[in-house]
């Protein structure tokens, strides 16, 4: 008897219950305030953190210590930190199915995980909503704000987005006006974070040499790169042209450097006569 009255009496003293022992090291919450309730249901109920731009936080025990000091209460955890992550539970998948779809337009390496949302503010009794706009709508960051329609009016919700992408990335360094090759640029597989500028995709890697340096395993952007010269001016070239249902081909010497797909001026070495060509090939083109 002695025995559970000294420990009735030490749990009374420093402020903390049996509840303290059932602490979990992560919490799922559906708002953006996380409170001593989440963690304590018996405890008085006052604000831990705000998740804020977030949708995962971590409190350290000793911050929790600290909070729950403020109110004159005692806490106790097995872990160092407690991680609370936010989940809405709103019905929102036809506007995460939307700007999956977006993104795939933009990106369409990209494989997303996750499309995770959290409105900014208070939602009062809205349930329904509608994609109105997307804020950044070249997706410069992972995480963004969008805009949704409801019934009452426009909404602003955040967005952060869970994805790999695959991308060109430089195996070493690269001098301007390199081309890139197997050699000096492989493809890998990576964290999506948003890009500034867009990465290179696949017809540009075959097709462009360095604009500037490239700096060894730096993601190769589209403004890190031009047309790779395909035609060099004053070097003689196969032109094919069509003439009277049969197609010709012949050699002209290009007055212009020429990358893939690019528009140059070409002369007939015996007729002086020049031409316009679109580069096709290494050394080739075609009459237009």
């Amino acid at each position: 008897m002695r025995k559970i009255v000294c420990v009735f009496f030490v749990f009374f003293l420093f402020g903390f219950s049996s509840e303290d022992l059932k602490i979990k090291q992560s919490y799922v919450i559906d708002r953006n305030e996380i409170y001593s309730t989440d963690l304590l249901p018996n405890s008085p109920r006052f604000l831990l953190a705000r998740f804020g731009e977030h949708f995962k936080l971590s409190l350290s025990k000793e911050k929790l210590k600290d909070l729950f000091a403020l109110h004159s209460l005692s806490f106790q955890a097995p872990f160092d930190q407690i991680t609370f992550v936010y989940k809405s539970h709103l019905a929102l998948e036809q506007v995460k199915k939307k700007i999956s779809s977006a993104l795939l337009e933009q990106y369409p390496m990209i494989e997303v995980r996750e499309i995770k949302l959290k409105p900014i503010g208070d939602l009062g009794v809205e349930r329904i909503f509608e994609l109105k706009t997307i804020q950044n709508a070249i997706f410069k960051r992972k995480t963004f704000q969008i805009l949704l329609n409801t019934p009452s009016g426009v909404v602003p919700f955040l967005c952060e987005i869970e994805a790999d992408i695959e991308v060109y990335v430089a195996k070493e360094d690269i001098r301007a006006r390199e081309d890139l090759d197997t050699n000096n640029v492989e493809k890998r597989r990576v964290e999506f974070e948003g890009f500034l500028q867009q990465p290179i995709n696949e017809k540009e890697f075959l097709s462009s040499c360095a604009k500037s340096f490239i700096k060894q395993n730096q993601i190769i952007t589209t403004n890190k790169i031009k047309p790779k010269l395909f035609v060099k001016k004053g070097e003689m070239i196969e032109v094919s042209y069509q003439e009277g249902g049969v197609r010709i081909i012949t050699r002209l010497e290009a007055l212009q450097n020429g990358g893939l797909g690019e528009e140059i001026m070409a002369r007939n070495p015996v007729s002086k006569k020049n031409l316009k060509i679109k580069v096709t090939a290494q050394g080739r083109g075609e009459a237009l």
